[in-house]
């Protein structure tokens, strides 16, 4: 663990916020993973928390943006303006949590290809760039993880506890 001091705690937290951003981008992570990343690398290397708030505005072709903050007890308050056009890369659907919940699995990101943990059905379709995910392509075309089949099992499922 590094000690943060007051000379360098400006550039410390910049820096981690701004390398996290960076990787979330490579990654191809989105707003959520980016904030949970800096939460948890600030308490590993610094036990501190970092909390970070995100702002998009227009913005010079070269201008990286800025980074401001201000800290109360062991608490980082950041908040990282950057160009609108990380909007779209950054507000995509975290698909990792969509699958657990769905009880599906995304082959390919890209084009949303998913498959159904239950039957093994692949089908894909369209999610438009900051729209939240509709149901309908979320729900297998066999019909395994829809709220009317769900509790068609569970009713199965409790007719055999007599």
């Amino acid at each position: 663990m590094i000690n943060i001091t007051a000379e360098n705690e400006e550039y410390v937290i910049c820096d981690l916020v701004a390398r996290i951003f960076d990787e979330t981008l490579c990654q191809r992570k989105n707003k959520r993973q980016f904030k949970e990343a800096c939460k948890i690398e600030g308490r590993r290397l610094y036990d501190a928390t970092v909390l970070v708030r995100l702002n998009y505005t227009q913005l010079e072709p070269n201008n990286p943006g800025s980074i401001s903050y201000y800290k109360k007890n062991d608490t980082f308050f950041v908040t990282y303006t950057v160009a609108d056009y990380f909007k779209d890369l950054l507000e995509r659907p975290d698909w990792e949590s969509i699958g657990k919940k769905k009880h599906i699995a995304v082959t390919e990101e890209r084009r949303v290809l998913l498959k159904c943990d239950q039957c093994g059905r692949e089908w894909s379709g369209i999610v438009r760039s900051g729209k939240p995910v509709s149901e309908r392509l979320l729900s297998c075309p066999q019909g395994c993880n829809t709220p009317s089949n769900e509790s068609a099992k569970i009713q199965e499922v409790n007719s055999y506890d007599v």
